[in-house]
């Protein structure tokens, strides 16, 4: 299937990694982002985590 395909085989079984999401930093930084007007950078993030 893969000739047909012109594909290689690595592809047709390629398996996308999951990513575990930590969600108590999710919350923090989504508290963070509400708090200061939906307008803030990185750095201002990892600095009030602090």
């Amino acid at each position: 299937m893969c000739k047909v395909l012109k594909i290689a085989r690595s592809t047709y079984y390629y398996e996308k990694k999951t990513i575990k999401i930590d969600s108590v930093l999710e919350n923090k930084i989504i508290e963070i982002f509400k708090g200061n007007r939906k307008v803030d950078g990185t750095r201002e993030k990892k600095n009030s985590q602090k």
